[in-house]
């Protein structure tokens, strides 16, 4: 196992939203994720799952068993395809947990280390933008559903924001290989996907991995890790 840090960036490229427990704001049906110096920023749960999703669909594509929650007597160590297969716990648990085995990572939150269009004369500015709902049955608006969405503003042409965090925790290679070719995946985060929101450009920053002997971190690259995992795949 290897102890590592992995420094990411993320930048949107369209407007986003991330919904936001117990704030209330006038004429706002669903506000965003805040800080407490009331700035966005992006939950480390929030992108834990959305890389937890694609490592799911990208290791059934390549044929590795993979367990099915959110039941419990389908998950690993009790999946019978998987314990079938040899394995003692599928490889997404291995990596992310689940409510009988402890998770190998953590992600910080992603918070704004560039904000330029965010900062004015007259302070924080985020949009409202208005959206009605869509009976499914009949693919019309539904009376009386209007709603007022907060979210994350992007502005084509003017200089990107940026949200900057960390992953960290014990992997074998292969398994860290498998996370970064996960999170290269990853091109949406947040809710209403479908109305054009949440479309993001993932930079990887920076690898470190922990030297045991001399008690330091060195840098790595995330490329040859990736690159090796592929090899064996093929």
């Amino acid at each position: 196992m290897q102890r590592f840090s992995l420094k990411l960036k993320i930048q949107p490229e369209t407007a986003f939203f991330i919904g936001g427990p117990g704030r209330t704001l006038p004429l706002v049906d669903r506000s965003i994720e805040v800080d407490e110096l009331g700035f966005p920023y992006i939950p480390g749960s929030s992108f834990r799952g959305r890389v937890r999703v694609h490592l799911e669909r990208l290791l059934k594509t390549m044929g590795e068993p993979v367990c099915t929650p959110p039941r419990p007597e389908s998950m690993c160590p009790h999946n019978r395809e998987v314990v079938l297969r040899g394995h003692a716990v599928c490889r997404v648990c291995r990596i992310f947990g689940n409510a009988w085995i402890p998770s190998s990572v953590v992600f910080s939150n992603f918070k704004l280390v560039e904000f330029p269009n965010l900062v004015g004369s007259s302070g924080k500015s985020l949009w409202l933008r208005p959206g009605v709902s869509i009976d499914r049955h009949l693919g019309t608006a539904e009376e009386q559903k209007l709603f007022t969405l907060e979210c994350v503003p992007f502005q084509p042409g003017n200089k990107p924001l940026v949200f900057q965090g960390v992953i960290e925790g014990w992997l074998s290679k292969e398994d860290l290989g498998w996370l970064i070719a996960a999170i290269r995946l990853v091109s949406h985060l947040g809710g209403h996907k479908a109305r054009g929101l949440g479309r993001i450009m993932i930079t990887l920053e920076d690898l470190k991995l922990w030297d045991e002997q001399r008690k330091t971190w060195s840098s790595s690259s995330w490329q040859t890790i990736l690159e090796e995992v592929l090899q064996n795949v093929r």
